[in-house]
């Protein structure tokens, strides 16, 4: 059963009404909102819960409905030379606001400004018992009480249905300029990654394409570019192919967020790691067979991998369980919400949601009863 509510009280009386449910918008990450037992579950269409309801630009603070698409938002920012510096995923596709608050995906600029957890600052929501809950506050500086919105990033529409969510921006950047550097090795562009991190420059994203290729974006005033340039060459002591033109060197980072490399019909998951574990891993990766491709993002801590889920992906998971590492399925025709690796966070996480949906209304993090205990 799919239900389309056009306000809060209909949300209201369709969990109260339902044994289960599920949230979703565009479902752009369909794979987060897969559950075992779909015929027992009212899924929520939340796109008729839409638009900005506020929005000043000197305070840098923008709060809009969970079922407004990303890129409304983004085109609202943009008309006054702000932007969302996590770099939604998948935002040309039609993702939705509290879509990719709930899948907590950030793209490559996380690496300077930090992801989607950080620049949440309240948040509305209806919990299991049907009550409308507010957390957080339209200031910069909040720390009263427990801070679920921060919680609700992640949580995979299994904490609560979000309804309203207020953002911090950004300025955006007078200019970009992005590198490409051939490599001689993956070893070379490890030991980068740690060399260029750890001066002051403004690296806006850092990507590794397997097996020795990396792409490095800066951000700044265009007359500082150059300068920067030439001290990351320094740095990797080698010289880069540069990428001055804004439609060009725009071009590369949307396909980045969009993983417009990812072909049709695969699925994609991604792994939270570290760049300590990262040249072990994508070494790994290239042997499996259910692997059709791979990048390095967000400066190592973050690999984006196409899946064929007509392979088996047992052997993804035995490795990330071996590397002590987590991923989930994003996207892809799967019977229940995929998660690979280390799942020690799920028994964590179950509880929380026991003491806030005590009805049990959405559905569990694990199929399994015993995954919570």
């Amino acid at each position: 059963m799919i239900a389309c509510p056009t306000n809060v009280e209909e949300i209201c009386d369709i969990i109260g009404s339902s044994a289960k449910v599920m949230p979703h918008g565009s479902r752009t990450k369909n794979a987060l909102v897969a559950t075992v037992a779909p015929t027992e579950v009212t899924y929520v269409d939340m796109r008729g819960i839409s638009g900005i309801v506020s929005y000043d630009p000197s305070e840098f603070l923008i709060t809009a409905k969970a079922g407004t698409t990303v890129a409304e938002v983004a085109d609202a920012l943009a008309k006054h030379g702000q932007f969302l510096p996590f770099d939604p995923v998948w935002c040309a596709r039609g993702a939705t606001l509290g879509g990719t608050v709930a899948a907590g995906l950030s793209g490559p600029s996380r690496v300077l400004y930090g992801s989607i957890r950080d620049f949440i600052v309240e948040m509305a929501m209806v919990d299991g018992l049907a009550r409308q809950v507010r957390g957080g506050g339209k200031v910069v500086k909040n720390a009263a009480g427990f801070d679920f919105p921060k919680m609700m990033v992640g949580s995979y529409g299994r904490m609560g249905l979000l309804t309203e969510i207020t953002m911090k921006v950004f300025p955006r950047p007078q200019a970009y300029m992005t590198l490409l550097w051939d490599a001689p090795s993956l070893t070379a562009c490890i030991a980068a990654v740690a060399r260029i991190l750890g001066q002051p420059l403004q690296i806006a994203a850092i990507e590794i394409d397997p097996p020795d290729s990396m792409i490095i974006r800066i951000a700044g005033p265009q007359d500082a570019l150059g300068n920067m340039a030439d001290r990351v060459d320094r740095l990797i002591g080698s010289p880069t192919s540069r990428v001055i033109n804004p439609a060009a060197e725009q071009r590369i980072w949307s396909d980045r967020t969009e993983l417009g490399w990812i072909d049709d019909g695969q699925s994609v998951a991604k792994i939270a790691t570290t760049i300590q574990h990262t040249e072990l891993l994508l070494q790994s990766l290239s042997s499996l067979e259910c692997v059709r491709g791979v990048i390095s993002s967000c400066a190592g801590t973050v690999i984006w991998v196409a899946l064929d889920l007509d392979q088996s992906i047992d052997p993804l998971d035995q490795l990330l369980n071996q590397l002590n590492l987590s991923a989930v399925v994003v996207n892809g025709q799967v019977s229940d919400l995929t998660l690979l690796g280390n799942r020690e966070w799920v028994r964590f996480a179950t509880r929380i949601q026991r003491a806030i949906d005590p009805a049990a209304k959405f559905a569990s993090f694990a199929p399994t009863a015993s995954a919570g205990e």
